[in-house]
C-alpha cells in the first residue's frame, strides 16, 4: 500500500524490496499543488534530452536542452512547492516546482490577473505566480534554500538506512536535555557507571560469631519456644495457631514494603515498555501510526530499524553529526548507515546490439556457457559469465535433454534457466512511429522501451511479488496504461496489507512514473535483485534505468520542475504490462 499522509514525519523506509504500490493513489496524487501540503503533481512542457547511451559504461546523464545559458532573470520559489499552468491562470496545471527551484523566467509578467505579483512565463513554456517567489537572489528569505535534487548524478540525493528502533526525528536542532530525553540509550552505560562509581564501598565479610554471642542467641530461641508453649497452653492450641498464622501475615506484609515504596518512588516501574525499548520488538504487529505514539513538539515520530531517509545536508553539533532530510527533520547520523545504490543498468539498442538480450541471474556469482553439439545432443562448458552480466542472443533455441539452451551472437549457448531473456509482446495497434512506450513482460522481468516498432533501450525489472493467498498477492497489474503523472522524487510508505508484512517508508523515492492507481514505475536504491519479483506491486527499476525512462517518456519534465501531469493535450507515454 502506497500512502503520503499516515506518517508524514516519515522520512523511513522499511521492508526495502518492497516499495509499495498498492490500491489508491497518494493523497494530493493529479490535484492542486498547494493543497494543504500533499505531494504536488505536474510537468513543464520542454523535455530534458538525454545522448545517446554506449553500452560499454555507465549510462550519460541528461541534460538540459538549451543551447546556451539563460543570461537571467530566474524566479526563485519560496513556497514549499507551486504549480505551473498552461495560461497564467490556475486553470490546465502542467507541473509544480519545490522550494529553492530556480526558474528561467522572462523579465516581465504577462497579467496580473488573480496574481498581484503578476504571472510570468517560463523560458521552457508555462506560467508561474510571482507570489510564490523571488526575482531577487539576494532576498533574504532564499539564501539558504532546501536542496534540490540531482538530476545529474545517479541519485538524487545521498540515501542513508536507519540501523536501530526508535531513532527519533526531531522537528528542530535538539538541545542536549531533549536529547537525553528522547535518547535515553545514550545514557543507560554512562548512568551504570556513575552510579558504580558512587555506590558505597562493598562491607567487609562479617566476622565468624565468638561462642558467647552464638550461646546468647541459642538461649533466645529457647525462650522464644517456651513463651510459645506458654502462649497455646493459655490461649488453647486453635487460637494461637491463628494468632502465629496473623504475625506471619504482617511479617510478609513488612518484607514487601521495600518493593512498594519504591515503585511509589519510581511512577514508571512496571510501566509496559515503549516498542522501541523493547529488545526485540514484534514489528509485525507495528503499524504506520504507531512510530508517532510520543510526538510532540519536540520530535514528529520514531523509525524503526530499516527505514530510509534522504539527504538534505550534514551538520556537527554537541558532538555529534546530524542529517537534516529533505522532509526538514533533523536525525543523528550515528544511527545510520549511507547506501550507494546498485549499480546494475541496462543498454541501449541500436545498430550494435539488438532483441534479443539476456541476463545473467540467480542466486550463484556466477552462469556457464556452452559449446553445443546439437547433432549429438550434447552440451560441454565452456566459460562463465557474472551476475547480470547482458548476453546478446540471436534468437535461435535448442532442446538438449529437459533444458532449453539459448544461442548467444559469439556461437555459445547459455542455459534458458540461467538468463532473463527479453521478450516484448507486439505494439499497441494504433502506436505512431515516433511514439515513446513501454512494453514490461512479467514473466521474463524484463523492460523494453519503444520508440515506435524500434526497441530503443532493454533492462531488467522486479515487479510485484506474487502469491495464491490474497492478502499476500502483490502481482504487478496486467493491461495498457498510460504515464499519468511524474515526479523526480516523492514519499513512499505504507502498512503491510496482511498478517505478519511490515510497514515501510522510503524517502525521495526516485524517478516516480505513476500509470494506474498507485502503481508506477520508479528507481529502486535499497536493492539490486533486479530480474526476480520483489515488491508491493510497482515495477522497480535500478535508478539509472528509471532515470533514462523518465527523460526518455512522456509526459515531458522541465528542468528545474520536480514532476509532470499529462492530459488529453499532453498524453503520457503507454506502459503495456504481460505475461
Amino acid at each position: 500500500m502506497l500512502q503520503q499522509s499516515v506518517a508524514r514525519f516519515a522520512p523511513f523506509a522499511l521492508f526495502l524490496a518492497l516499495a509499495g504500490c498498492e490500491t489508491t493513489p497518494p493523497p494530493g496524487a493529479s490535484g492542486h499543488p498547494d493543497d494543504q501540503g500533499s505531494a504536488p503533481v505536474a510537468s513543464a512542457p520542454a523535455a530534458l534530452s538525454a545522448p545517446p547511451l554506449s553500452t560499454q559504461g555507465p549510462l550519460p546523464l541528461p541534460s538540459s536542452t538549451a543551447t546556451a545559458p539563460w543570461p537571467g532573470p530566474f524566479l526563485i520559489v519560496m513556497a514549499r512547492s507551486t504549480g505551473i499552468y498552461a495560461e497564467p491562470a490556475k486553470t490546465t496545471k502542467l507541473g509544480y516546482a519545490k522550494e529553492g527551484a530556480k526558474l528561467a523566467v522572462q523579465s516581465l509578467p504577462v497579467s496580473k490577473a488573480g496574481c498581484s505579483a503578476g504571472w510570468y512565463q517560463l523560458v521552457s513554456g508555462g506560467y508561474i505566480c510571482g507570489n510564490e517567489g523571488t526575482l531577487n537572489a539576494n532576498d533574504e528569505r532564499v539564501k539558504h534554500p532546501p536542496k534540490q535534487a540531482n538530476v545529474e548524478g545517479v541519485l538524487p540525493y545521498v540515501y542513508a538506512r536507519n540501523v536501530s528502533n526508535g531513532t527519533p526525528l526531531y522537528r528542530s536542532v535538539p538541545t542536549r536535555e531533549q536529547i537525553k530525553k528522547y535518547e535515553p540509550y545514550l545514557y543507560k552505560d554512562k548512568e551504570a557507571e556513575e552510579k558504580k562509581a558512587e555506590a558505597p564501598p562493598v562491607a567487609a565479610p562479617a566476622p565468624t560469631l565468638d561462642e558467647a554471642t552464638r550461646r546468647a542467641r541459642e538461649d533466645q530461641a529457647r525462650r522464644m519456644a517456651a513463651l510459645r508453649d506458654a502462649q497455646r497452653a493459655m490461649l488453647g492450641e486453635e487460637a494461637a495457631r491463628k494468632l502465629e498464622e496473623e504475625e506471619s501475615q504482617e511479617r510478609g506484609k513488612k518484607r514487601d514494603q521495600p518493593a512498594v515504596a519504591a515503585a511509589n518512588d519510581d511512577p514508571d516501574a512496571g510501566a509496559p515498555q515503549q516498542w522501541w525499548e523493547q529488545d526485540k520488538p514484534d514489528l509485525s504487529k507495528l503499524k504506520l501510526g504507531d512510530l508517532a505514539q510520543d510526538a510532540d513538539d519536540v520530535i514528529s515520530g520514531r523509525m524503526a530499524k530499516g527505514f530510509y531517509v534522504a539527504i538534505e545536508r550534514t551538520f556537527n553539533w554537541s558532538g555529534r553529526t546530524w542529517y537534516r532530510t529533505t522532509q526538514g527533520q533533523i536525525a543523528p547520523a550515528d544511527r545510520f548507515v549511507q547506501v550507494a545504490g546498485p549499480e546494475f543498468h541496462g543498454v541501449e539498442l541500436g545498430t550494435d546490439l539488438k532483441l534479443p538480450v539476456a541476463w545473467a541471474y540467480g542466486a550463484s556469482k556466477t552462469k556457464p556457457l556452452y559449446t553445443v553439439d546439437a547433432e549429438h545432443g550434447t552440451a560441454k562448458s565452456s566459460g562463465t559469465i557474472a551476475h547480470h552480466a547482458v548476453v546478446a542472443l540471436t534468437g535461435k533455441e535448442l532442446q538438449i535433454g529437459k533444458a532449453t539452451y539459448l544461442e548467444t551472437v559469439d556461437g555459445t549457448w547459455v542455459k534458458q534457466a540461467d538468463v532473463r531473456a527479453t521478450k516484448p509482446g507486439a505494439p499497441p495497434a494504433d502506436i505512431g512511429p515516433d511514439e515513446l512506450w513501454i512494453d514490461v513482460n512479467l514473466s521474463t522481468q524484463s523492460l523494453v522501451l519503444f520508440r515506435g516498432t524500434e526497441a530503443i533501450y532493454a533492462t531488467l525489472i522486479s515487479s510485484g511479488k506474487e502469491s495464491d493467498d490474497k492478502e499476500k498477492d502483490h502481482r504487478s497489474p496486467l493491461g495498457e496504461y498510460r504515464i499519468r503523472e511524474k515526479h523526480v522524487t516523492t514519499i513512499m510508505d505504507g502498512d503491510g496489507t496482511a498478517a505478519g508484512d511490515l510497514p515501510y517508508s522510503i524517502e525521495a523515492v526516485p524517478y516516480v512514473m505513476y500509470f494506474h492507481k498507485a502503481y508506477a514505475l520508479h528507481g529502486a536504491f535499497w536493492h539490486s535483485n533486479f530480474g526476480v519479483r520483489m515488491s508491493h506491486g510497482c515495477v522497480n527499476l535500478a535508478p539509472l534505468d528509471a532515470k533514462y525512462l523518465f527523460f526518455h517518456s512522456d509526459p515531458p519534465v522541465a528542468d528545474g520542475l520536480s514532476g509532470s501531469l499529462s492530459s488529453s493535450d499532453r498524453p503520457g507515454s503507454r506502459v503495456v504490462i504481460h505475461e
